[in-house]
């Protein structure tokens, strides 16, 4: 079985730290243990954001919150405008990657050619519905994540937060996450400039090979997206593209950012 504090001593190693670390929830009290503890949680959630990872895909029918109209008749407490719907953000959703429209549920009028008696991918998705993160308050008043929709029935796709159950990593994702914490634990454990050029190194060939090798399991994408919203980068309403998003309503992942300010 795998646990954090596994990742933390893989990380010390590519440091050439000689010491290891037993505990990082709560520090053995070491400062190795203090540093991997300040380091392991941030750095893993942008990781996990930084690609729409297959072993952290999530997918739930979302719990509504609000709707514009209840029973053809407006509602007294209605999203904020324009939106018809509000939905509870997960409390594991660490980036929503898209809702799903309602898939068809009639017979298809035309013969099926593939010989499962289901819909082509292709048909059973009838595309995205825009959306958009926002805050809202609960019935005491306090303050809550929720993300708004025009789409009824939303069923939420999103990278869940997975950091502390390595168990469940693809392996290349497992070598990734080893290497972009040890290129945070440099500066505070050795501060060697060298060093952390070859861990940063290390760790955008890593995630590279383990984005590649994820992207290849997945379902292949022909769709074409515009230079002019490749470039400026569209968000708000769930239009990312910029980074693994193939079509409008998909957002895209998140830059990796790695210490000195470089990104990837």
């Amino acid at each position: 079985m795998t646990i954090p504090v596994d990742i933390c001593n893989m990380s010390l190693g590519m440091i050439g730290a000689r010491a290891t670390i037993s505990s990082i929830n709560p520090s053995d009290g070491s400062n190795e243990a203090n540093v991997c503890a300040t380091y392991y949680t941030p750095v893993l959630r942008m990781l996990l954001r930084s690609a729409h990872w297959s072993c952290a895909r999530k997918q739930i029918i979302a719990t509504q919150l609000k709707a514009r109209f209840i029973n053809g008749q407006l509602s007294t407490n209605p999203p904020p405008q324009p939106w018809n719907f509000e939905y509870a953000y997960p409390s594991d959703c660490l980036k929503e990657r898209f809702i799903l429209k309602i898939c068809p549920q009639n017979t298809p009028s035309t013969p099926l050619t593939s010989g499962t008696g289901q819909y082509p991918v292709a048909e059973q998705v009838a595309g995205f519905a825009r959306f958009t993160p926002a805050l809202d308050t609960d019935s005491n008043g306090n303050p809550i994540k929720v993300f708004l929709t025009d789409q009824g029935q939303a069923q939420l796709v999103y990278t869940a937060d997975i950091s502390q159950s390595p168990d469940l990593w693809d392996a290349q994702f497992l070598m990734g996450a080893s290497h972009a914490l040890a290129s945070y634990l440099v500066n505070p454990l050795a501060r060697n400039k060298d060093l952390l050029a070859d861990m940063v190194g290390g760790a955008k060939s890593a995630i590279d090979s383990a984005r590649a090798t994820d992207g290849n399991e997945a379902l292949p994408s022909t769709d074409n997206i515009p230079d002019w919203i490749r470039i400026r980068s569209i968000g708000g309403f769930g239009f990312n593209a910029a980074n693994g998003g193939n079509q409008l309503g998909m957002c895209g992942w998140d830059s990796m950012s790695f210490p000195g300010g470089l990104t990837y």
